[in-house]
């Protein structure tokens, strides 16, 4: 039988209760009281922290670590982006490399990197390795950006690129913007070459990688939970949320792209000197690239709104026209998907439906003509 409480015995809890919160308020009364050892306290673990993120965060060190633990939220392509360029700098790529680069519309685009793998593989016989270059509204500069950090790509590789008219709007203002704001950790030399043809100052260096890239690590500076919760996944966003329940976000959103693709016809040449030079650098890379220039995935109810004057028909032809001058291919195979404005969750994001099928499937079948037509790495030189 249990003992019968005694008096003393129901008095002894609440005694060691108190005890508790009396021990727990002293330790924070003593935490928090303004004095010379908390101060010094304080001093040292800040200074500590800030000598390990001195030594321990170099470009290698991100290349070896899951960047997932960086990414302040599972749709921060950039620290994504940034984990896929350090591990192929330091590790390099597999022979058959497929670089799938664009903005979140052709992230969005395409299935999974492994069901993409798996479409290319079906029609070309053997299997290829997809290096994904996704970035929210990456521009032409921020991608010779990321090849510049590449001292090679395999021979016969392919390179997808996909920007719409909307990627041909922006002048020298941008790159100055792009070179303060830090959106990726690291500055090629190409992207130096950029800053100095446009007249911009390069960066000077303080010969640490931490702190010459700070803007990008306190902005992420929420992401040290993830050390608890576990890293991240970039994640196509509308593939895990339905598109957002506002009847006039469609009209606000059209209002600010119909103001700045006014902006195309004054500004699409000097952009594509850019790109130009960016499509050097990648073939400059390797023996027999192939460079492709896709044109993204656009809701078929956007497209009358945002061609009100032609400017998409001449974004069209001028894109058709360049690529004949550099000698790669220019895709656009929205009208042969059949793309349905129900598959999209806003103007250029596609949901994971029958549109996006069709459309992944076209491209990737002509992907693996590719591959065959460069034989890369395939056994007795072709396929």
């Amino acid at each position: 039988m249990p003992e019968p409480t005694t008096p003393e015995s129901s008095e002894s809890a609440p005694d060691a209760s108190l005890t508790l919160r009396s021990v727990a308020g002293a330790f924070l009364d003593g935490a928090l009281r303004p004095s010379a050892a908390s101060l010094i306290g304080t001093f040292l673990v800040v200074g500590a922290l800030m000598g390990a993120c001195l030594v321990l965060i170099t470009p290698r060190n991100l290349a070896r670590i899951d960047m997932g633990y960086v990414m302040q939220n599972n749709y921060d392509s950039y620290a994504s982006l940034t984990g896929v360029v350090f591990r192929h700098r330091f590790e390099g790529f597999e022979p058959d490399s497929l670089f799938i680069v664009g903005t979140s519309a052709m992230h969005h685009g395409f299935p999974p990197d492994p069901i993409v793998e798996g479409l290319v593989e079906e029609s070309l016989g053997r299997p290829i390795d997809v290096v994904p270059v996704y970035s929210d509204a990456i521009s032409a500069w921020e991608i010779m950006n990321v090849f510049g950090m590449f001292d090679e790509i395999p021979d016969g590789s392919v390179v997808i690129m996909g920007l719409n008219a909307l990627s041909f709007v922006r002048g020298t203002e941008r790159l100055e913007l792009l070179r303060d704001r830090q959106r990726l950790p690291f500055m090629s030399e190409a992207f130096k070459d950029e800053l100095r043809l446009s007249g911009l100052e390069v960066p000077s260096s303080t010969g640490n990688y931490f702190l010459d890239n700070a803007k990008f690590f306190t902005a992420r500076i929420k992401s040290v939970q993830n050390l608890l919760k576990g890293p991240r996944r970039h994640v196509r966003g509308y593939d895990v949320r339905s598109a957002p329940p506002d009847p006039g976000r469609w009209e606000r959103v059209m209002t600010i792209l119909l103001e700045r693709i006014e902006a195309y016809d004054g500004q699409v040449e000097s952009s594509l000197e850019v790109l130009a030079r960016t499509i050097d650098l990648i073939e400059s890379k390797g023996s027999n690239i192939r460079v492709v220039l896709v044109e993204p995935p656009l809701n078929p109810d956007a497209y009358p709104e945002l061609n009100r004057d032609g400017v998409l028909t001449r974004h069209s032809e001028r894109m058709a026209r360049f690529a004949r001058e550099q000698g790669v291919a220019y895709w656009d195979v929205n009208e042969e998907a059949a793309l349905s404005a129900d598959d999209f969750a806003d103007y250029i994001h596609l949901r994971t439906s029958p549109s996006r099928e069709r459309w992944a499937e076209i491209l990737c079948r002509r992907i693996a003509a590719l591959f065959r037509e460069s034989g890369a790495s395939a056994p007795g030189g072709g396929s």
